[in-house]
């Protein structure tokens, strides 16, 4: 996994970040674009083969760094952004915790 990089697809509604290694998508994240101010992230996933070598935390941090350039905040409705967003102070820029719904188990 020497080559990672990442894919993304938008429309004026929001958009969704993939991980990509040599062609093969390992992971995505997806968002929605809420007035122009927000983005309320919904999802992150990654492939079963490919968990637990960081790179849900990888997706996280490329749309972090999307919304920093933006100057948006984030508010993660999925549980897994939520909670690595909330554990590390590095998102604390970014992440809005406003009435931040628990998702669904």
């Amino acid at each position: 996994m020497e080559k990672m990089n990442f894919e993304h697809e938008y429309d004026e509604d929001g958009g969704v970040f993939y991980l990509v290694d040599d062609g093969e998508r390992l992971g995505k994240i997806t968002y929605d674009d809420v007035d122009g101010d927000r983005f309320v992230v919904d999802w992150v996933e990654v492939e079963p083969q490919f968990r637990d070598q960081g790179l849900a935390r990888r997706l996280i941090d490329r749309i972090a760094n999307f919304a920093r350039d933006r100057g948006v905040m984030i508010r993660p409705t999925c549980g897994v952004t939520r909670s690595i967003m909330e554990r590390h102070s590095e998102f604390a820029d970014v992440l809005d915790r406003g009435d931040t719904e628990r998702a669904e188990p």
